[in-house]
């Protein structure tokens, strides 16, 4: 008789709470399908550069026909930018920017990469988010020795 009272408590334990943690369970599934749990929104805004080692990142503008990107040399000496491309992480090809031309630029001094246009999956509408690969080649004026900087930049589409 005891077993079957320790059996029928049980039972109503598991069916009262149960249906409190199905409910619970339930609403936050809810909450986190809805994005109110998104960590992004928490985090604050996103980085716009990543990846960078010999460059810094100053600023940069993309719309659908093309972008300017801003870099710093952060290398200590005079480099000499041969070219830079941008395009998406993938096997497609990617488009040349400027300078086309050697391009000498002083330690800590800017300089400018225009590219005319955008790989076409990086991205299609104005107000969509993409994040494109920067790939700069330069030489090192000192050691001679040639050298490719990868870094990415994200935001989205302008107008």
């Amino acid at each position: 008789m005891g077993t079957l009272r320790r059996a029928q408590s049980g039972l109503e334990y598991l069916v009262t709470y149960g249906w409190a943690i199905f409910i619970l369970v339930l609403v936050i599934a809810i909450l986190w399908q809805t994005g109110i749990f998104n960590s992004i929104d928490f985090a604050g805004p996103i980085n716009p550069s990543s990846g960078f080692s010999s460059f810094k990142y100053v600023d940069h503008y993309v719309n659908t026909t093309g972008a300017v990107i801003v870099l710093n040399n952060a290398v200590t000496r005079r480099v000499q930018v041969t070219g830079a491309e941008i395009g998406e992480v993938d096997s497609d090809p990617d488009t040349d920017c400027s300078p086309a031309s050697p391009l000498n630029i002083g330690a800590n001094g800017n300089f400018t990469l225009t590219c005319p246009s955008i790989p076409q999956g990086a991205l299609s509408l104005v107000g969509d988010n993409y994040e494109v690969k920067v790939e700069i080649d330069f030489i090192d004026q000192v050691s001679g020795n040639p050298h490719t900087d990868i870094g990415f930049v994200r935001g989205k589409v302008m107008p």
